[in-house]
């Protein structure tokens, strides 16, 4: 009698410690789930099947956007802490194709709300293609620019909206023109019977004729490529590993692993050399070694990724040190000063980047050392729009956008894959651009290519084994 009544007794308590003691409550973001707002739990399938890397927006009941985030592996995603209220609206798109949920209710606590949107594909033998034309400057819209793709045509909106339907599917050349504006073209891979979003910035005149260039770095030469494809630099190097464009002098500044050790070249328009920084004055033990990458501050100061002492260095226009950072590096890549004067740096042989404060001190770092979260990251990228990093993980053949909480915001390459082109292989450098799409030097796949948000390819151009991209 006396075991069974301890049975009982200890039964009872159980269900006193799960639904008495803190009543089964759920965390939410680390934060107990409060009863003015909840979760709305996405799925996205297409065909049936669940889809990752669709891009979700959730928005509000008068349509202003409130968050959004890419689709994982089981093709969800969950914007959480909602306030609790009616009229809310999730939108996924995936390669141009769209899927909407309205009129959602969120009424709060820890149960989520479950949305299932449903991506399917136009089915025909043409395609439709859609977006928005902005200045590049301003992000305004331009009104009447013309965009042809074949014997299709349109004129933007007021809005600078636009539909071209009939689109002939397969591998077009997309051309948009306006007043005032350098024309540009978009490589297109369209699948019959979809509808690709395509946004495209074009840059104003006034911006000089060798604006939308690409930078193009080779191991044996620095190419500028215009918007067509057409090659109209060329700069012979003998181990170059990146170049950038300077938009204050409209000089290239080139790191190349050459046989004296490593300098930092900086080109003019012509292609004429007009500085180098080597850190000479700094005596043999000061010199640079096996240079991988070098950048320009707005103080006109030159920061190098000394990769072969496992050092960042910072030099002045007369070649003596200003700043440097060499505390536990293995191998640095990349390293570039931030508005902030904090300094970004690609730590490559340690599978990590860092942001290191004037001081010294590490203010904020993305990788643990293994290689499942970078695996030799070879450049990154602070998105001051966003406060995110942008960071390129070429030995998991990925490019990652993190926040500062070291969240996921986007990713392409790896598991999410680009729209119907080959997978990124080996990516050395990504770059996000003015109008949010993404410059990639794919280098094991010889090419490199512009992709959208959605990841689908808007420019390419193919080069043996590209390092590093810039756009001007």
């Amino acid at each position: 009698m006396k075991r069974i009544f301890f049975c009982v007794l200890v039964a009872l308590l159980g269900l006193w410690l799960v639904a008495g003691c803190g009543g089964g409550r759920r965390l939410i973001n680390g934060e107990p789930p409060s009863k003015d707002s909840g979760t709305i739990q996405v799925l996205v399938t297409r065909e049936d099947k669940p889809t990752a890397g669709a891009l979700c927006q959730l928005s509000d009941n008068v349509g202003t956007a409130i968050d959004q985030g890419q689709t994982a592996e089981t093709g969800t995603v969950a914007f959480k802490n909602v306030r609790a209220g009616a009229g809310y609206v999730v939108k996924a798109e995936l390669g141009g194709a769209t899927a909407k949920e309205e009129g959602i209710r969120v009424t709060g606590g820890p149960d989520p709300i479950m949305v299932k949107l449903a991506i399917k594909m136009l089915v025909g033998p043409t395609a439709v293609i859609t977006g928005k034309v902005t200045d590049a400057l301003s992000s305004l819209p331009i009104e009447r620019a013309r965009l042809v793709a074949g014997s299709s045509k349109v004129e933007t909106a007021s809005d600078g909206t636009y539909k071209l339907e009939d689109v002939t599917a397969g591998a077009i050349t997309l051309r948009i023109e306006a007043s005032g504006y350098y024309p540009a073209i978009r490589d297109l891979d369209i699948k019959a019977g979809s509808s690709q979003t395509v946004n495209i910035t074009l840059d104003p005149l006034a911006k000089g004729p060798r604006s939308g260039h690409t930078i193009i770095t080779t191991l044996t030469r620095v190419l500028e490529i215009d918007t067509w494809h057409n090659t109209t630099l060329a700069i012979p190097a003998q181990e170059a590993w990146s170049a950038v464009y300077a938009p204050g002098s409209g000089t290239i500044l080139i790191a190349d692993a050459s046989r004296w050790g490593g300098i930092a070249v900086e080109i003019g328009p012509g292609g004429s050399k007009i500085a180098s920084f080597d850190g000479a004055k700094l005596g043999v033990f000061g010199h640079v070694k096996a240079i991988r990458g070098a950048s320009r501050t707005k103080g006109d100061s030159t920061i190098i990724a000394d990769t072969g002492k496992q050092r960042v260095i910072e030099l002045d226009q007369g070649n003596d040190k200003l700043w440097e950072y060499k505390k536990d590096l293995k191998a640095p890549r990349w390293a570039e000063r931030l508005e902030n004067g904090n300094t970004l740096i690609v730590d490559t042989g340690n599978n990590r980047v860092i942001e290191v404060n004037p001081s010294g001190a590490i203010v904020f770092g993305i990788g643990d050392g293994s290689a499942q979260v970078l695996n030799h990251p070879t450049h990154a990228q602070f998105l001051k729009a966003t406060s995110t990093y942008l960071v390129t993980d070429a030995g998991n053949n990925r490019v990652l956008e993190i926040d500062r909480s070291n969240q996921l915001v986007w990713m392409a390459g790896g598991s999410r894959k680009i729209e119907g082109e080959n997978n990124l292989n080996n990516p050395n450098s990504a770059i996000r651009l003015p109008g949010g799409n993404t410059l990639i030097a794919d280098t094991g796949n010889d090419r490199v290519i512009e992709v959208a948000t959605a990841l689908n390819v808007v420019w390419k151009m193919p080069v043996t084994a590209p390092l590093f991209a810039d756009r001007i």
